[in-house]
């Protein structure tokens, strides 16, 4: 959640805004609820008034910060939604994703080709980053991968040495070095006229092959996306 914006960069910077901002409504609400109970239910003193206006200050910061998060959360799904109108392939989503993978992120940015792009923590120190897209000019053969228009990410294109693999239902999966991440692997896989690509930093090889045998196809409407 941003309050200081990509000029303050620094994390104190948000709660000083947030303070800045909402303190003045929020010592205001807490001094007419203290005048409140005074007048009409009892007096209040010491510690027991100290407790009520840290009360309504701390449910009123919670309030702001939830309904903030809702907001985004719901513009995020919206955006997100919108976004997968435009697909132009078959969107595929994993039933049960594969021991180990969370899910952080799933969204369809307003991107040009549209991409389906997903955001993995894998237990126990490896991370993975999922794109689909509609399948363009691509060669997926042993000892040899060319794929170009990629989408999602700030490189385009892939071009290097792949090997194939078979998932354990029989699924073509072509494995090679990724040029984006160190150690890192990239995966690709066309199914259904679809590229799916990982790429995986610390994710074992029966892993990612998992992660693409659990994929099937799915509405857009139908999309889980999770929000930053």
């Amino acid at each position: 959640m941003v309050f200081a914006g990509p000029v303050f960069t620094e994390w104190y910077w948000g709660p000083i805004f947030f303070a800045v901002v909402f303190g003045p409504p929020l010592l205001a609400v807490a001094f007419v609820a203290d005048f409140a109970v005074r007048r009409w239910v009892r007096p209040l003193r010491g510690l027991r008034r100290a407790a009520l206006g840290a009360g309504v200050v701390a449910a009123g910061t919670l309030a702001i910060l939830g309904g903030r998060a809702l907001v985004e959360h719901v513009r995020f799904e919206r955006e997100s939604r919108a976004a997968a109108q435009d697909f132009d392939f078959t969107p595929f989503a994993a039933r049960r994703l594969p021991a180990g993978f969370h899910a952080r992120l799933v969204k369809a940015p307003a991107d040009d080709p549209p991409v389906l792009i997903g955001l993995y923590d894998v237990r126990p120190a490896g991370h993975a980053s999922g794109y689909q897209q509609r399948a363009g000019a691509v060669t997926l053969e042993p000892g040899r991968c060319s794929l170009t228009r990629l989408a999602g990410t700030g490189t385009t294109f892939y071009e290097g040495a792949c090997e194939e693999r078979r998932t354990p239902t029989g699924r073509r999966v072509f494995v090679g070095p990724s040029r984006a991440i160190v150690d890192g692997r990239e995966a690709f896989a066309v199914l259904d006229g679809t590229l799916v690509r990982l790429q995986s930093s610390g994710v074992p090889e029966g892993a990612v092959l998992g992660w693409f045998d659990a994929l099937e196809p799915v509405r857009p409407a139908d999309i889980d996306w999770k929000g930053p």
